[in-house]
């Protein structure tokens, strides 16, 4: 395929990289920013654009890959009659991409992405959805060429699992950060914290999360929890977030 990817952030970036890889080329690659449009270009082979208006005509398919919050105006100033249009966003309607182009989708890798850590995309998830079955067909066949699986999601299901992605990884990285300044403030290194959540990460990939749940709440060891509270005292914010979490734990395991 002909590819003209919008963004150059972290999804644009290894999706592009991934697909070039493949052996689809890459026409256009777009950002307001003239550095970060060439930076990708190079990459890619492509010619860097900074207005949507010097797009090609003649692509095969226009991916969209930049942050939630413009897609749906950056999708209304696009107008192509002869090429596919997709956004990579969980949660954001199909459907916003109907006044773009005839044919268009969803194409969600289901991964953090990082531009400086590298990944192996074949081993990223594939959410797809699409305005009619060739659209689909052509989807599915992009991510069989990046050695990838792809599902077929709804927009209510992709959202779900957006949601449940924000609490997995987002929530979940926010509370090592936190962890680490609790730690920083005694001067603990974090590596100590490495195994326990290696462990942890490891339990619930290959079991049940419910039933690897352990600590004070689960126990509802109110000692300990007490103690941990005391521990919060001139740290508010911190001290409401451990006592919503050890509530939901308790009353998720309450028999």
């Amino acid at each position: 395929m002909r590819i003209s990817i919008i963004g150059s952030g972290n999804v644009a970036t290894h999706l592009g990289k991934a697909l070039y890889a493949s052996g689809h080329e890459i026409v256009d690659v777009f950002s307001p920013s003239a550095g970060h449009a060439g930076l990708l270009a190079t990459a890619l082979n492509a010619r860097a654009i900074t207005r949507l208006s010097q797009l090609s005509p003649q692509i095969d398919l226009c991916l969209i890959a930049v942050k939630d919050d413009v897609i749906e105006d950056l999708a209304a100033d696009l107008k192509l009659s002869h090429s596919m249009v997709v956004h990579t966003a969980g949660s954001i309607p199909m459907q916003v991409l109907a006044s773009s182009a005839p044919a268009y989708g969803v194409l969600y890798p289901f991964q953090t992405f990082s531009k400086s850590r590298q990944l192996d995309i074949a081993q990223v998830p594939f959410c797809l959805e699409a305005s009619d079955e060739e659209t689909l067909r052509s989807l599915e066949q992009l991510v069989a060429d990046l050695g990838a699986r792809s599902y077929v999601l709804d927009t209510d299901s992709r959202k779900a699992l957006h949601l449940a992605a924000v609490f997995a990884c987002n929530f979940t990285n926010h509370l090592y950060t936190l962890a680490e300044s609790l730690l920083r403030e005694k001067a603990i290194p974090f590596d100590l914290l490495r195994p326990l959540i290696g462990e942890t990460a490891g339990k619930a990939l290959e079991g049940n999360p419910f039933e690897a749940q352990t600590g004070p709440a689960v126990r509802n060891d109110q000692k300990v929890i007490a103690g941990h509270l005391r521990q919060l005292e001139g740290k508010p914010e911190l001290r409401e977030l451990y006592g919503l979490l050890s509530e939901s734990i308790r009353k998720t395991h309450k028999k």
